[in-house]
């Protein structure tokens, strides 16, 4: 999942879909695809826009969004968080397609909840990985699948530090993972059920509720 309108609405209706939220899906569905068809057709403005002015559409509303103020590079520091050091191990863990389960990704639900229900992999187990990843190092999160309960848990920081833990609104859909740098517009994220793995993605700053490090 990258940053831009594609990967908010893939990310919104995953999770709509996860949660089983039916009535928002019906409703939300005709707008996405009107969404994308028109962001699309931008795109293809921003290739030939592009050969004559040296700029993209995409580009031009990026350095928009991010203003003047400089992007911070983060060079990752081993130590200093260590269930993030744990986190980045695993990434490329993802659902198995079809009936079978992948393993670790029980493991993860595990952390939180029983997979005794759990026919398979495919529920929204963002949480459960963040909550996995942090009982590596000892230290035990709200035990829920619901990623706005984060919120209620550990410390408050104003600031995002690399390795807490960033919870997003996608309307009545939430995510968390780890924060990993900032990117301008957007926060870099390590988490789970990204793209239905776990990978780092972008997430826009305006979609983040709170950041938290452990207590």
């Amino acid at each position: 999942m990258s940053d831009g309108p594609q990967s908010d609405l893939y990310a919104f209706l995953r999770r709509a879909w996860a949660q089983k939220r039916w009535l928002t899906l019906a409703l939300f569905v005709p707008f996405a695809i009107f969404a994308l068809i028109v962001w699309n057709a931008v795109e293809k403005l921003s290739d030939s826009a592009g050969r004559s002015l040296g700029v993209t559409v995409e580009a031009f509303i990026a350095s928009a969004f991010r203003g003047s103020a400089p992007t911070t590079a983060y060079v990752p520091r081993s130590g200093d968080s260590p269930w993030l050091d744990v986190a980045m191990k695993e990434i490329g863990q993802k659902e198995t397609p079809g009936p079978d389960n992948n393993a670790r990704v029980m493991e993860y639900i595990r952390a939180v909840r029983s997979t005794d229900g759990v026919q398979d992999d495919d529920v929204d187990w963002a949480s459960a990985f963040v909550e996995w990843s942090l009982n590596q190092t000892g230290i035990n999160g709200p035990k829920s699948m619901e990623p706005r309960n984060w919120l209620n848990w550990g410390r408050i920081i104003e600031m995002p530090e690399r390795g807490c833990i960033v919870v997003f609104s996608f309307g009545d859909i939430g995510h968390v993972g780890f924060f990993v740098s900032d990117d301008g517009a957007s926060y870099v994220v390590l988490g789970g059920n990204q793209s239905d793995q776990v990978q780092i993605s972008r997430f826009h700053k305006a979609r983040a509720l709170g950041f938290r490090m452990p207590p």
